[in-house]
């Protein structure tokens, strides 16, 4: 399982070069506005391209999602050592950044029943509002503000969250389930028509990404190489 740390960790580890840490999954936490309480998939912006409250950002634009939307999951808190308590079952870019919607599991569901349930319940009536993504950082730099600007990253997951961190991805909309079935029956007997597709999504952005992540592992061989 993968540690999580957060971006300044990983600012901190980028400057003193430890190999250990630069492998682990980074997070930044994204708030959003109190919910309709008769709703049953909540959108978020999960990530866009502001100057966080850490000074950090990552840029939509080099955030790769292909092998997300293959296992769309969403966690509690990063918590993949536990089930997910729901899916995503929309994520598509938008104008300065990503949103995605998010279907929970059902209340009675084994195992993960319960905290899906909080989350849905906690959500519609304002107790948390926050979500978060978890990514592999692949190419990066120290911005003016003295935060991360991650160029290019890999998608792992997002996470409902207690505290958010950038005060500019709010909510997007709200939708009844019901309203989205025919749109689904639809998509299942055409399969390659949906927007939230691997196929669909930026396949030169895909190719550019690659590149990065061969220059980043041959940048970490040296770095291993020097403090050997």
């Amino acid at each position: 399982m993968r540690k999580h740390i957060t971006i300044k960790s990983f600012r901190d580890a980028v400057k003193s070069q430890d190999v250990a840490a630069l492998e682990k999954t980074v997070t930044a936490d994204f708030q959003i506005k109190a919910l309709d309480n008769d709703s049953d998939l909540f959108t978020f912006v999960i990530t866009n391209d502001a100057l966080d409250r850490a000074n950090d950002i990552v840029d939509p634009d080099g955030l790769d999602v292909t092998e997300f939307l293959r296992n769309p999951r969403v966690l509690k808190i990063h918590n993949d050592g536990e089930w997910p308590i729901g899916r995503c079952v929309e994520l598509k870019r938008v104008d300065n950044g990503w949103q995605g919607t998010v279907e929970f599991c059902p209340a009675d569901y084994p195992v993960v029943g319960p905290d899906a349930e909080f989350c849905r319940r906690a959500l519609k009536d304002g107790f948390i509002s926050a979500v978060s993504i978890g990514f592999r950082p692949l190419n990066y730099s120290i911005n003016d503000a003295g935060g991360m600007t991650i160029t290019e990253s890999e998608l792992l997951e997002f996470s409902i969250v207690p505290i958010p961190c950038n005060q500019e991805a709010l909510l997007v909309n709200v939708k009844e389930k019901q309203e989205d079935d025919a749109a689904d029956n639809k998509d299942s007997n055409n399969p390659d028509t949906g927007s939230n597709k691997a196929s669909d999504i930026l396949p030169e952005q895909k190719k550019k990404i690659n590149r990065k992540r061969l220059q980043r592992e041959i940048d970490l061989v040296k770095i291993k190489s020097r403090l050997k």
